[in-house]
C-alpha cells in the first residue's frame, strides 16, 4: 500500500479530527452527526479500505522466495 496520498478521496485529516473529537469532546457529540457520518461517510472509507487490503502487498524487486 503507497499510504494516504494513494487514496485522495478520503479526507485523512478529517478522520484523524473525528478521531481527536470523540476520545477529548465526547460530551459534545451529537447523535445526528454522528449517523450522519456512519451513513454518508463510512461507506466510501470502507471501499477503499477494502481496495487497499485486496490489492497487492509491498514487494522489493530483489527480494527473493524462501526456498524450502
Amino acid at each position: 500500500m503507497e499510504g494516504p496520498g494513494a487514496f485522495p478521496e478520503i479526507d485523512w485529516k478529517a478522520y484523524r479530527g473525528i478521531g481527536n473529537f470523540l476520545r477529548h469532546s465526547y460530551h459534545r457529540v451529537s447523535d445526528e452527526i454522528v449517523w450522519n457520518t456512519v451513513q454518508d461517510d463510512l461507506p466510501l472509507l470502507k471501499r477503499v479500505v477494502e481496495r487497499a487490503l485486496s490489492g497487492p502487498g509491498p514487494s522489493a524487486p530483489d527480494e527473493k522466495p524462501d526456498s524450502e
